[in-house]
């Protein structure tokens, strides 16, 4: 949980991951992903129906938490004073959609989470490269949320962010809206599911507005530069554009990928088999 950074224990990361360098920031989305996995990983191994006095043992506080841990990273980018700060409480942000579905546990919000993961860490690793090359664009304002000069390559720039925006919000009719549409249809049947289905939907709305303040403070809400700035580079942009590519294939190619999603989670809520294999029938 330290390490997925779910809530009360998320407080390191917004600083850690909005003050490195963008690449180690964009590997970072992956770490906290490896954290969340491991929970849902070895939850389902050692505390599966068949466990015992350990059966359950997450059941009464995970999705509780989980959905904390959305709200505050809404909040968070809500609040955030730069770009990349807001990135970093996003990944709060989507650790906390990502542990909803894992501690809904049914097969069908496993696949959600599933399917939900690498989206949200493409989308994540995407929106820090491009803060950093933002950031180099607008001088000494850098990503910083306040009136600035007019980008070179603002046009490009601004094409990428939307579409980052699109992905990181959830919003159609890229993979996070059907990861999302999936994890709510699941919920219905959840105890809880008037909470997660309000927090779910209302921090979507809160993802959308952050991230539309943040796109017309850095691309509308400019001025004529005094100075030359630098105009960043296809290099730079190249990796930004990867990544959103790997966001949308992972929509075009949703049937199968769904389909591999769930049955990835009918395996993770039958452990009996893995044991089998690893054990060799042993007990």
């Amino acid at each position: 949980a330290l390490k997925a950074a779910l809530l009360p224990l998320y407080l390191w990361l917004p600083a850690a991951y909005a003050h490195t360098s963008a690449p180690v920031a964009a590997l970072f989305a992956i770490m906290t992903k490896v954290g969340a996995y491991s929970i849902l990983r070895v939850y389902s191994l050692i505390a599966g129906e068949s466990a015992g006095p350990l059966a359950g043992l997450l059941d009464a506080w995970l999705v509780p938490a989980a959905l904390a841990t959305l709200a505050f990273g809404m909040a968070g980018a809500l609040a955030s004073t730069s770009l990349r700060q807001q990135a970093a409480y996003l990944v709060v942000a989507s650790i906390g959609t990502l542990l909803v579905a894992f501690g809904l546990g049914s097969p069908e919000a496993l696949a959600a989470g599933l399917y939900y993961l690498p989206h949200s860490t493409f989308a994540a690793a995407a929106l820090f490269l491009l803060a950093d090359s933002i950031a180099r664009a607008r001088g000494e304002f850098e990503d910083r949320f306040e009136s600035g000069p007019a980008m070179p390559r603002a046009r490009l720039l601004g094409g990428l962010f939307f579409v980052a925006a699109l992905a990181i919000a959830g919003l159609p009719p890229l993979s996070g809206f059907l990861a999302k549409f999936i994890l709510l249809r699941a919920a219905l049947d959840a105890p809880l599911m008037p909470w997660v289905w309000g927090v779910v939907l209302a921090t979507g709305l809160l993802g959308v507005i952050a991230l539309a303040r943040s796109g017309s403070l850095l691309f509308y809400r400019t001025h004529t530069p005094h100075v030359e700035l630098a105009a960043p580079g296809n290099a730079a942009l190249a990796p930004v554009a990867g990544l959103l590519a790997l966001v949308a294939g992972l929509m075009l190619a949703a049937g199968p990928l769904s389909d591999f999603a769930a049955a990835t989670a009918a395996q993770l809520t039958a452990p009996q088999h893995y044991i089998d294999a690893v054990l060799g029938g042993a007990r």
